[in-house]
């Protein structure tokens, strides 16, 4: 239940937020793994009260856990976004 929630906020929420890449992942015991990829630090900091809400609602909707690992970073590099953003600048 906790993923189409996830997936429907986040939906409403793409371009506002400038995501440009996003991967939920839902595992066999229901944990809830979502991955959003953003342009800069910039965007990302402003998508972070979105998700604190988020969590927040999830919280009081759902039994939830939450694995916090310190000073950890995820970067993917997405080739096609890059290369759409690159022929959006160039055409204009």
């Amino acid at each position: 239940m906790a993923a189409p929630f996830m997936v429907e906020g986040l939906a409403t929420q793409l371009d506002e937020l400038q995501i440009i890449d996003l991967k939920v992942i839902i595992g066999k015991a229901g944990e809830l793994v979502v991955s959003a990829g953003f342009e800069d630090a910039k965007t990302l900091k402003k998508a972070d009260p979105f998700f604190a809400e988020m969590i927040e609602t999830m919280k009081k909707s759902f039994l939830f856990r939450v694995n916090v690992f310190d000073a950890v970073a995820v970067m993917n590099l997405n080739a096609e976004a890059i290369e759409a953003k690159t022929s959006a600048r160039a055409a204009a």
